[in-house]
């Protein structure tokens, strides 16, 4: 309750109703809790209260409470613990003593990790009518036909012999009931259709063999007509990765497509991916017709340095990011290490206490133990 009020949402708000039987005895003491709780927001004007209430129970469970409250008598007696173990200096201390051990982690600090996902969201809604217009265009030019509704259920129909097979292997792996109900949304139950989306094993079969049999003719780039164009253009597109090393090893951080536009002059300027999508094919215009084909390749130069610096700034955005949280991680870390070491001390009273009687394996044990303090 309290996480969600601090994300400051100002639409579709969530609304949490706690409903209680106030006239029973169990419900007298949930209601003086809700009310103490609610008292000790209002007095220390911050939710803190709701993150820490688990906390404010150790050593006495609120089931505890709910027993004691089998009784009148045990009802009153369980309602005074709750005043005195409630109160706002013990929230605001065990609050003060959290931030010191783990540091603070409000969402606010995450909120572009929360954008980046409520973008991730909004990219996965619109992919089902990627993922249709993809199939629907490429099924031809692997000599099938997109039979049904594609916008619903369809099947791919080979338009010559054994145009199919690859696919077939990859369906393998489902029901064969399966085979002629493909989709490209999310289905209610998995048994109704095969989902095709990116990492599914007939899409990626799909586009496998699609990439396989037109690679070439799609990195030699074709001509389409721009109804809103002024002057011809070229249209590049790049995918571009941040990798982070670690000795011998690497990882990839972050992926991008980039759309670049470059007029015949040379300069260049961001472009939405979608703005391909846009463009018609031009059928019957020869490339020799096009003047700005023949400079395509060495105009493409320019556009790569481009890219280069697009990447740079990428690769600080990453180092800042990490720079900015090294103080966060470095108090984990110290916090990690105080636990670990109060967890060595209490292993080693407890060793110790059972070596008393002179048993090797206790001994051996306590030994272990001196050794992992010292390590430490």
């Amino acid at each position: 309750m309290g996480r969600i009020h601090r994300y400051g949402q100002k639409r579709d708000p969530v609304v949490i109703v706690n409903l209680v039987a106030g006239e029973t005895r169990e419900g007298r003491v949930l209601t003086a809790l809700l009310e103490k709780l609610e008292a000790i927001r209002k007095q220390l004007s911050s939710d803190k209260v709701f993150d820490v209430v688990g906390r404010l129970f150790e050593n006495m469970p609120l089931k505890d409470y709910f027993e004691q409250a089998a009784t009148e008598d045990g009802a009153r007696e369980a309602i005074k613990a709750l005043d005195r173990r409630m109160t706002p200096e013990r929230a605001a201390a065990i609050a003060e003593r959290e931030r010191d051990l783990y540091g603070v982690s409000e969402v606010g600090e995450r909120l572009p990790e929360i954008n980046a996902a409520m973008e991730r969201e909004r990219f996965r809604r619109m992919l089902p009518g990627y993922v249709r217009r993809f199939v629907e265009t490429g099924a031809p030019l692997l000599d099938l036909r997109v039979e049904g509704d594609a916008g619903g259920v369809f099947e791919l129909v080979p338009q010559r012999r054994r145009a199919a097979d690859e696919l077939r292997e990859a369906m393998d792996m489902y029901p064969e009931e399966l085979w002629g109900r493909l989709t490209v949304h999310r289905p209610q139950h998995d048994e109704d259709a095969i989902w095709m989306h990116p990492g599914e094993a007939v899409f990626e079969r799909f586009r496998g063999n699609l990439l396989a049999r037109h690679r070439a003719e799609a990195r030699r780039g074709a001509i389409f007509v721009d109804p809103h164009a002024e002057a011809p253009y070229l249209f590049h597109l790049a995918r571009v990765s941040v990798r982070r090393r670690d000795g011998n090893r690497s990882r990839t951080v972050e992926t991008r497509l980039i759309g670049l536009r470059q007029s015949g002059d040379g300069a260049i300027s961001a472009c939405a991916l979608e703005h391909i999508l846009l463009l018609r094919g031009a059928e019957r215009i020869a490339p020799g017709s096009v003047p700005l084909a023949h400079a395509a390749l060495g105009l493409r130069d320019g556009a790569e340095q481009w890219l280069r610096h697009t990447v740079h700034g990428m690769v600080a955005e990453h180092r800042a990011r990490i720079r900015d949280t090294l103080p966060e991680r470095r108090r984990w870390v110290t916090a990690g290490y105080h636990h670990r070491t109060a967890d060595l001390m209490q292993a080693r009273r407890r060793a110790s206490a059972e070596a008393r009687g002179d048993d090797p394996r206790r001994l051996t044990e306590l030994d272990m133990v001196k050794e992992q303090q010292g390590r430490l």
